[in-house]
């Protein structure tokens, strides 16, 4: 059971009372004469309190009440030891051509405070290195009662312990959250007031934005560029896609929702719903039954269908069902990243971890501290390994199956993975592709493909078994490949341009059917 005084990462919630005159006038507040007394209060007790506290029990959560207690009082420069201050007049804000004042934060490497105004008006967010906002637990919204919410930078902001991030007030024709810049942004839950008619409620112009479900309040959604990556999708009417990746899982409660893409790309883990409107001018998108939707299409766009063309989005929720009792290991879901071409959603991180076996309904991106081990298989629709740690399982089977149809098999970051067979093939007959970019892959037993390439650009790739590619070639454009017994290819070849091939048993042990050894300035050797 989880203490009620402690918070999620183990520390005490520790709640400090602020005497300030508020000037607010709540009816339900019975303690506004006490708060108008400071006599005994001061700012250095409270950061030497705080500092105590730290020693004693780490990650504590500090909560502050008390009339109005960052109207006077505690500074946010105090709170944050000096890496988050308010900027003075340098919080300006365009859109549609009108220029806005913005109550403007910059914060590096920090924890923020959830921040309310008294009455409306724009936050911006400058955030540098990676900062986190605890909203003060589920019954708050983070940043409520703000017009706009600007989140701009080059680090990450990660917010928690919120019912979500919550602003528009629908009193200035500005959206309601704005992301820009190289900044990272990550919430279980945006919902956001759509303000003015025309306006969107959500625009994302650069950056990455990574939640869990977003809901707009009916209104619209614009994504000119960046990242978007959000599970659940409730209450839009409309979107539009001008440039960047957008990532979508369920659509649901959207009812008669308007699509434009005029650029970009739109990728759907199920499909819009139903009565969706879509025009496609350019950029691609690619949503399952697509054949079931209104689309006036035009030349420079792409339409296609998950299912039956393959889909470069690789969904995975996190399930006991396929991993089990995993020791060691953490769930990300709001994680995002390309490999090869192919985007994952969900990211499973193992630190000195075992289990019985990882075989998810989907694809997996694992990512590898320590030592790890699985006992018996580890497989989906295709598997992307990271994280520098290493990983000893009996088999690795990746299959494509359903919207995949050509799997994948990463592994880089100077991970190694130790396995007895790998084995990959598709039932839709696509053509597959394991990478080694860095680290180290060694297979004991079997190494089979049935229609894939073999990509070596770093490390070590030795295989000491059976070796068998029927549909594909080996690739090798550095580190290198040591062949212990025999490799067979039954249509395609061998390109050597960096790297080095290690035959210890002579050339006579690589085997083309039809195909040719290509040697363009790697290094071939039979030692």
């Amino acid at each position: 059971m989880t203490h009620p005084y402690k918070t999620r990462e183990g520390g005490a919630t520790v709640t400090i009372f602020v005497p300030y005159d508020c000037r607010n006038h709540c009816p339900f507040c019975v303690n506004k004469q006490e708060y108008a007394h400071a006599e005994g209060f001061s700012v250095e007790a409270i950061l030497k309190s705080i500092a105590v506290m730290d020693e004693i029990t780490p990650r504590c959560d500090f909560v502050f009440t008390g009339g109005e207690p960052f109207a006077e009082g505690v500074k946010l420069s105090e709170l944050t030891d000096g890496k988050a201050k308010r900027l003075g007049s340098g919080g300006r804000v365009i859109w549609n051509g009108e220029l806005y004042d913005a109550c403007t934060i910059a914060a590096e490497n920090c924890r923020l405070p959830n921040l309310r105004p008294h009455e409306g008006g724009i936050l911006r967010l400058d955030i540098s290195g990676d900062c986190t906002v605890d909203g003060g637990g589920e019954e708050f919204g983070c940043f409520a009662g703000f017009d706009c919410v600007v989140v701009t930078g080059s680090g990450t902001l990660t917010i928690t312990n919120t019912s979500g991030l919550a602003s528009g007030t629908g009193r200035l024709p500005l959206p309601a959250l704005l992301v820009d810049g190289g900044v990272t942004l990550r919430c279980g839950s945006i919902g956001v007031a759509a303000n003015e008619t025309g306006v969107p409620a959500f625009a994302l112009l650069d950056g990455t934005v990574c939640a869990e479900s977003l809901w707009l309040g009916r209104g619209e959604l614009v994504v000119a560029g960046g990242v978007l990556s959000a599970r659940d999708i409730f209450e839009v009417s409309g979107a539009t896609f001008r440039g960047g990746v957008t990532l979508l899982g369920y659509a649901g409660d959207c009812a008669n929702m308007k699509v434009v893409l005029s650029g970009g790309a739109l990728y759907t883990a199920d499909a819009l719903p139903a009565d969706a409107a879509v025009e496609a001018g350019a950029g691609t998108l690619c949503v399952k039954d697509a054949a079931q939707l209104s689309v006036k299409k035009y030349d420079k766009a792409t339409v296609l269908d998950s299912e039956t063309d393959g889909s470069p989005l690789a969904y995975t929720d996190y399930s006991e069902d396929w991993a089990g009792i995993v020791s060691g290991a953490r769930w990300d879901g709001l994680a995002a990243q390309q490999a090869e071409g192919l985007w994952f959603v969900g990211k499973l991180t193992m630190d000195n971890g075992r289990c019985d076996e990882l075989k998810p309904w989907g694809a997996l991106w694992l990512e590898l501290k320590g030592e790890n081990f699985v006992q018996a298989e580890l497989g989906g629709t295709s598997c992307v390994l990271t994280g520098g740690g290493s990983l000893t399982a009996d088999t690795l089977n990746i299959w494509g199956w359903g919207g995949m149809h050509t799997p994948l098999c990463s592994i880089g970051a100077d991970t190694e993975v130790y396995c007895a067979n790998l084995r990959m093939g598709s039932n839709a007959g696509g053509a597959g592709t394991v990478v080694i970019s860095s680290g180290k892959l060694t297979v004991d037993n079997e190494f089979w493909l049935q229609n894939g390439t073999l990509e070596v650009r770093g490390g070590e790739v030795r295989l000491c078994g059976d070796a068998a590619i029927e549909q594909g070639s080996l690739n090798i454009t550095g580190g290198t490949v040591i062949i212990e017994k025999g490799l067979w290819i039954g249509a395609g070849d061998v390109n050597l341009s960096g790297g080095t091939l290690v035959l210890p048993n002579g050339e006579d042990s690589l085997t083309l059917e039809s195909g040719k050894l290509h040697n363009h300035g790697g290094t071939l050797t039979t030692e």
